[in-house]
């Protein structure tokens, strides 16, 4: 169950980053989805590890990485939007 969950998580990233052409544009956000999936791997793969006297410090660290992926996402099918794609894509 946590290798579906785990592919899953990754898979999302990498479907977000490289639709609709399978390229990473900008090429710096395969850099962003290697990083999101460093950060999954714990959570799946080592449960056991509890951060339960950190509770509030690393509830901050998730949200801000959670809405830096979500943002990079964003900026980046904008950026491939507005200046990479042609008339079809668009």
């Amino acid at each position: 169950m946590s290798l579906l969950n785990f592919l899953g998580a990754a898979s999302f990233g990498l479907f977000l980053y490289r639709f609709p052409d399978g390229r990473f544009i900008p090429g710096w956000t395969r850099w962003i989805v290697f990083a999101w999936i460093a950060w999954q791997l714990p959570k799946y793969w080592f449960p056991i590890w509890d951060f339960s006297g950190l509770d509030g410090w690393m509830s901050w660290l998730a949200i801000t990485v959670w809405t830096t992926f979500l943002g990079t996402m964003i900026y980046g099918q904008a950026y491939r939007y507005w200046r990479v794609s042609g008339a079809t894509e668009r």
